[in-house]
């Protein structure tokens, strides 16, 4: 999809071809938000989510904000909050 056609799009819509298209890779949750990383066509996405509390019952992780970006400067320090996350089984056992 041209980039250009995918930034006119609205965030349900481009959160729906990420989902559709992209492969997750992982997430992290802070307080009041969560965080989801995807790849896409060689660059990062990243969805932050925020909790509607005011919803009360009915309350549910939304989508709020969506940014691209690529490997190379700062990339590391936009990934390393992902790799805290990840856990691994321990193999010496």
């Amino acid at each position: 999809m041209d980039k250009q056609i995918f930034n006119s799009l609205t965030l349900p819509e481009r959160i729906l071809i990420i989902r559709l298209k992209a492969r997750f890779i992982a997430q992290w949750q802070s307080a009041d938000h969560q965080f989801g990383l995807y790849h896409w066509a060689g660059h990062f996405i990243e969805i932050q989510y925020h909790w509607q509390a005011q919803r009360g019952l009915a309350a549910q992780w939304e989508p709020r904000l969506l940014s691209v970006f690529v490997d190379g400067p700062g990339c590391m320090e936009r990934l390393l909050p992902y790799a805290e996350s990840i856990q691994l089984p321990d193999w010496s056992v």
